[in-house]
């Protein structure tokens, strides 16, 4: 399903990136290697960022939804992620 699950374990659910949907709308290289890169764990996400337009915020708020949705990214319980055990 190729999502990327990003979190932080602050106070807002972690972000659960659907990586698939995105590569049907866009070519790789309108993200990778500018603004992410390819390396899993690589790129250090920030929400100032993104609410400053970079990162996700290129898209989202412009041609995409809101970042007043907050629910769209944020949709992981944070103790989903704590319960899981290593592998």
């Amino acid at each position: 399903d190729q999502d990327i699950i990003v979190s932080k374990f602050g106070s807002m659910p972690a972000v659960k990136f659907p990586h698939r949907a995105h590569t049907l709308w866009l070519a790789c290289e309108n993200c990778h290697d500018g603004l992410f890169k390819q390396q899993a764990g690589s790129t250090k996400f920030s929400m100032q960022k993104i609410l400053d337009g970079e990162q996700c915020g290129l898209c989202h708020g412009a041609v995409s939804f809101p970042l007043t949705e907050c629910n769209r990214c944020h949709s992981v319980p944070n103790e989903s992620l704590r319960r899981r055990s290593p592998t």
